[in-house]
């Protein structure tokens, strides 16, 4: 899993969807893009013949699907800034 712009990104093949609801999607020019809407969407990810991965998603996770590898785009909180000291 790596990061990008504020997302936790997984690459792999996505070999199963089980409970998706969506608002949103946007086809691409190899694929779709689809914004997961409501929570426990079940996402079994394959990285390679032997590992694979079940997530359980909710709303705001981005799922691409694409002509060569899919991905899981998970957004990430980012750490609260801290108010700066009153003198």
């Amino acid at each position: 899993m790596t990061q990008a712009r504020g997302y936790a990104v997984t690459r792999g093949e996505i070999t199963r969807i089980e409970n998706l609801y969506t608002d949103y999607f946007e086809r691409l020019r190899d694929g779709v893009a689809i914004t997961i809407s409501k929570p426990d969407c079940r996402v079994t990810i394959k990285f390679d013949e032997r590992q694979s991965r079940t997530f359980v998603l909710g709303p705001q996770v981005i799922l691409v699907l694409g002509a060569q590898s899919d991905y899981i785009l998970q957004p990430q909180l980012e750490p609260a800034k801290s108010a700066a000291p009153k003198s």
